[in-house]
């Protein structure tokens, strides 16, 4: 029941031009969310839910533009 959700706000809060509209741009909270989702979308898979594969694929991929980000070129910006 999560996964919809979590995806949803995920992509809200990945996107740094939604900081216009007061939401903030927080990659290692879409990180987590993206995670959530993922895990969710699985098990409605599992179920036989087959139709939400391609959320599943964009919740991946969600995950791996925020861990580019989060990692920079640099490495780790969290942990500088």
């Amino acid at each position: 029941m999560q996964a919809q959700p979590a995806f949803r706000i995920a992509k809200l809060i990945s996107n740094p031009s939604n900081e216009e509209n007061d939401l903030p741009y927080d990659s290692l909270g879409a990180l987590r969310l993206f995670q959530l989702a993922e895990r969710g979308l699985m098990v409605a898979i599992a179920r036989g839910e087959t139709y939400y594969r391609r959320r599943l694929v964009e919740a991946v991929e969600g995950q791996e533009r925020m861990r580019a980000v989060i990692q920079g070129p640099n490495g780790f910006k969290f942990l500088s």
